[in-house]
């Protein structure tokens, strides 16, 4: 009903055209839970927001241009539900067509390898649950260098690119491709420093369903960002990352697999240069025991080249179904950081100087989305 009252509003104020507005959506996520989480003698214990979900509110909506085309547009914000901070920085931000040809937007938007990523998971990118974005998102060179380890291909935060152009295709029998261009637009727009191109970004997907079935491949490259590092010229070297995934479902079960990779490296005049080629992957798995509840567990691995980093986690999760609208949901992660790495188990949680010793966290939350 609110919904209605909120698209009846907005075709109120654009009563005036015909076909301004036709379709208007407010949409969101509220989702809170306590969190336990310890790694040494490091202790959490509070409320955190977007636990199985990020809470986020959002619009939508289209327009029918005729023959065939249509524009459609998102504006989506981060909300914090256990501190009611408000509005914590966008998501997404685009406008876009959509026609025989399929979709073209221009914005912040999620990448191909977000969406592909996002589709296999099981955990469906959980901040708190799932063992793979949290492998995803580990950054072990950042408290080293001005520089990311952390993959692009991931359904966290990091799989967002401001200033881009998207195509994604229609459905052939299954298949959708999609294609994405992000500038950096870097300062040095004279490129006195080489640096003009440092932070331009494009990337290729697709998934292909069938069935049980889905297949999804993507890779992204993210061009060279110079930085100052104690006095030396320094450079990031360009990212490429490949990832390859698939997720069946069994029947009484679902499972899931995945594997990628992380190349990249920094570069000093002078010096020498510090390359690493990451890799990441993961087996999951999803089997309801009622029409309600499911039972998720899943196992993620980063093997990091450079410094023996590694970092293992696992999962074991359950979800259950109040409503169409509202999911109740518990669940315990463990990550064991080998020699240097230090890993928290949850958000929130402070690693300070606990490098090689293990985490563990807990989760009870609910998410209601509307």
């Amino acid at each position: 009903m609110f919904k209605k009252i909120v698209a009846l509003s907005f075709a109120a104020l654009g009563a005036g055209s015909a076909c301004a507005q036709s379709n208007i959506t407010l949409y969101g996520i509220v989702d809170a839970n306590l969190s336990f989480a310890k790694i040494g003698d490091n202790r959490f214990r509070g409320v955190q927001s977007g636990g199985l979900s990020a809470s986020r509110i959002g619009f939508r909506g289209t327009e029918d241009l005729g023959n065939g085309l249509k524009v459609l547009f998102a504006l989506e914000y981060g909300i914090e539900s256990d501190t009611g901070n408000g509005i914590t920085g966008a998501r997404q931000s685009w406008v876009g067509l959509e026609g025989g040809y399929g979709f073209v937007g221009i914005g912040r938007q999620y990448s191909p390898g977000y969406n592909v990523s996002g589709a296999i998971d099981p955990f469906a990118s959980s901040s708190a649950l799932s063992p793979v974005l949290l492998a995803q998102g580990v950054n072990y060179q950042g408290d080293v260098y001005p520089a990311t380890t952390a993959a692009t291909i991931q359904g966290g935060g990091g799989g967002r690119f401001d200033n881009s152009l998207l195509y994604r295709s229609r459905n052939f029998g299954g298949l959708r491709v999609e294609a994405m261009y992000a500038f950096g637009e870097n300062s040095d727009q004279s490129n006195t420093m080489g640096n003009r191109a440092a932070g331009n970004f494009y990337g290729l997907g697709g998934t292909w369903r069938r069935g049980p079935l889905t297949l999804g491949v993507a890779y992204h490259h993210a061009q060279r960002t110079r930085f100052s590092f104690m006095g030396f010229d320094g450079r990031q070297l360009d990212k490429r990352e490949w990832y390859l995934g698939g997720r069946y479902d069994l029947g009484p079960a679902e499972l899931a697999v995945s594997w990628q990779e992380i190349r990249s490296g920094v570069s000093f005049s002078g010096v020498g240069t510090d390359n690493w080629r990451d890799r990441i992957w993961q087996v999951s798995g999803l089997v309801p025991i009622n029409q309600a509840g499911s039972i998720l567990a899943g196992y993620a691995q980063l093997d990091a080249e450079y410094g023996d980093e590694d970092v293992k986690v696992w999962t074991l999760a359950y979800t259950h179904a109040m409503s169409r609208r509202t999911t109740a949901y518990a669940g315990y992660r463990h990550v064991d950081n080998r020699d240097a790495a230090g890993t928290g188990a949850l958000p929130g949680l402070r690693v300070d100087d606990n490098f090689g010793r293990s985490s563990q966290g807990l989760v009870l939350g609910v998410r209601h989305a509307f």
